[in-house]
């Protein structure tokens, strides 16, 4: 890519970048994950290009297309593991902010995928963008299957506790 021009495909008014450069590109994976925005910016910070790709892998091969090594921010959402592996393992630094400390730097009326994806874009190129611990994949596994136990221990005790209800209106005892 050096010496080429290139920008995000289906971005309004592109401007041309020349490598090396890296690039920080904000990317937004929303729940439910039908798309994900992306915003790219230049070492000015002007906005290279936005677009929403479907949230099915098309993401990381849209910035594969525009560089090998970017840094990317991604907001924290229930669907963001997928996305920070995938990005991970093509090579990407992939961040992901944390969500209130996000929420507390950039508080904006309108919300919308188009500018989440701008301000974690802006604020990752800053340098200001807040990050959370992420941890590996085997121990993000372990964590989720202790949470399922967890919630399905939960289901069961509130089973028995309404059995229990419904055996004492009738004073039916039971051992």
């Amino acid at each position: 890519m050096t010496g080429s021009t290139s920008a995000l495909p289906d971005s309004p008014d592109p401007v041309g970048v020349s490598s090396p450069v890296t690039l920080p590109s904000g990317v937004g994976a929303f729940y439910p994950s039908i798309y994900t925005c992306i915003t790219t910016v230049n070492d000015k910070g002007e906005v290279i290009g936005q677009k929403k790709v479907p949230s099915n892998g098309k993401v990381v091969d849209v910035l594969k297309e525009f560089s090998d090594s970017m840094e990317i921010g991604i907001k924290a959402t229930p669907n963001w593991c997928w996305l920070h592996d995938r990005l991970g393992g093509r090579g990407f630094k992939a961040r992901l902010s944390h969500p209130l400390e996000t929420k507390t730097v950039t508080y904006v009326k309108v919300k919308t995928d188009r500018v989440d994806s701008a301000t974690l874009t802006h604020l990752l190129r800053s340098d200001l963008l807040p990050l959370s611990y992420v941890p590996k994949r085997p121990m993000r596994l372990n964590r989720e299957l202790l949470g399922y136990r967890a919630s399905l221990i939960k289901l069961q005790t509130g089973v028995k506790n309404k059995i229990h209800t419904v055996l004492a209106k009738d004073n039916i005892s039971h051992d």
